[in-house]
């Protein structure tokens, strides 16, 4: 799929034009002329009130070959004064979505969203839109635009630049997706490690379990050594930035499947366990396009990939682990893994990189989905001006988060009888806090660090009008745009 920036949509020849279309938009300028190219079938429609403009509205018309494209979508952005980047992001995503079987689409850019910044997230938007995971589909569907998407904006220097950092941000995010909707079958921690060593501009290293033993990763260990598949850690290092400077570190959570291990899932649903490793996907993700994006700050990137399982030899309800940072663990329950394996990669990263900030990504509670839903993603941290800075990026990626509180009594929560913490805070309460105090305990005292609990926005079980069912590459955008700020 080719994107092109261009300069008039009117006689653009194309199988489709599409039309953003603010609610209760007067019919003139562009419009009117549309309008009068189709006979008024536009104004007939908005006097029958067939469209308004609304959020989520369309309208199919065809051109009756007095325009060069076959047919045209008028597609809402609902109130002009209401204009966001979401807005932008969902509006467009949507028309790409539903025009996903044309071969070349022209998308009209209002005046009002021809700056850099809202084309990246219409380039961002439509690529979004028409993805899907069909690699394993017999029969080709066509279901992404075959060849060409026109951008038609009044701002040519500014679309250009958009279209570019747009393109970089999209392809961290299709990489992420792609990772993450492999099933597990295929997707081991060894695949994901081989896919990882084939990243350019990177240095890649990768722990084996004789190495994460070495390194006394027991709570790593500990959760992937059920399975036949043997865990493995991920580093990834960029160096942007001066030579001796303290890196950001981003930390992944990697499960490629979580069954419970002995603490049993049920089996409904879980299928969708193959999406427990988004985190470390995501890591992935945006670390494969720094060098493109010219990022002048160094960056490390460590994911941490098992396969949770019962077996004769899976750790237990009961064990206690000591980790490599000395602290010790209870396990209470084996289906809190996520934490086991962060914990240990957090202080991997402390202890070889000494990053002065850390973000780590995880589809870690089930508590976290119940709070927040699908909607943004539960943040967690130490630091007031970093969660400010996480937070506009989560607004301008589209990829939201919400601050969730960490106080000190939260910490009591997860003390334990018999190890210095429990991988289970107090039943039926804040259980996406009590995993996150739980992480709190492994990062530095002068380590800002924030921890996003994507398990309620890392993937869909069922189509939205943006998005196709499966992994959402959440987290990758938001990590690029956070170190722009940071």
């Amino acid at each position: 799929m080719e994107f092109k920036i261009v300069a008039d949509s009117f006689q653009r020849k194309c199988d489709c034009l599409a039309i953003g279309v603010f609610e209760d938009q007067e019919i003139k300028g562009y419009l009117a002329k549309i309008d009068d190219a189709l006979e008024q079938e536009y104004s007939i429609s908005v006097s029958k009130k067939e469209f308004s403009g609304k959020k989520g509205e369309m309208l199919s018309l065809r051109s009756l070959g007095k325009i060069s494209a076959r047919k045209v979508l008028l597609f809402g952005l609902g109130k002009k004064k209401e204009l966001t980047s979401l807005v932008l992001r969902k509006s467009f995503g949507a028309a790409a979505n539903a025009l996903s079987k044309n071969k070349t689409v022209c998308f009209a850019v209002p005046p009002e969203a021809s700056d850099f910044e809202s084309i990246k997230a219409i380039v961002e938007a439509i690529n979004a839109g028409v993805y899907v995971f069909d690699k394993y589909k017999t029969k080709d569907e066509n279901y992404s635009i075959t060849e060409s998407v026109f951008i038609a904006t009044r701002n040519i220097e500014a679309g250009e630049q958009g279209l570019k950092l747009g393109l970089i941000f999209s392809e961290a995010q299709k990489l992420t997706r792609d990772l993450d909707n492999e099933h597990p079958a295929l997707a081991i921690p060894e695949w994901i490690a081989s896919r990882a060593r084939e990243l350019k501009d990177l240095k890649v290293s990768v722990l084996d379990e004789k190495q994460i033993q070495k390194e006394n990763l027991q709570a790593l260990w500990a959760v992937g050594k059920g399975s036949a598949n043997p865990p493995r850690l991920i580093v990834l290092q960029y160096d942007g930035g001066k030579k001796g400077e303290a890196p950001i570190a981003f930390v992944g959570k990697g499960i490629c499947f979580d069954t419970g291990g002995i603490s049993l899932k049920p089996g409904q649903a879980m299928d969708e366990m193959r999406f427990d490793k988004s985190g470390a996907c995501a890591v992935i993700g945006l670390m494969s396009v720094l060098k493109k994006l010219g990022i002048k700050k160094n960056v490390v990137g460590v994911c941490a990939m098992a396969d949770n399982s019962p077996s004769g030899t899976a750790y237990k309800p009961g064990d206690i682990i000591v980790t490599a940072s000395g602290k010790t663990i209870q396990v209470l329950n084996t289906d809190a893994e996520g934490r086991l394996v962060l914990a240990d990669a957090l202080y991997y990263a402390q202890k070889h990189f000494k990053p002065s900030t850390m973000i780590d990504y995880a589809t870690l509670t089930g508590a976290c989905v119940v709070a927040l839903g699908d909607v943004c993603s539960g943040l967690f941290d130490n630091n007031e001006s970093l969660a400010k800075l996480v937070f506009e990026a989560g607004e301008d990626s589209g990829e939201r988060v919400w601050r969730m509180p960490m106080y000190e009594e939260y910490h009591e929560k997860i003390k334990s009888d018999f190890a210095d913490i429990k991988n289970l805070g107090q039943p039926m309460q804040a259980g996406a806090t009590a995993g996150a105090s739980f992480l709190k305990a492994f990062v530095n005292d002068d380590v800002k660090w924030a921890h996003l609990d994507i398990a309620g926005t890392a993937w869909l079980t069922s189509k939205q009008s943006h998005l196709n069912v499966g992994a959402t590459g959440i987290g990758a955008k938001l990590g690029l745009e956070l170190l722009e700020r940071l």
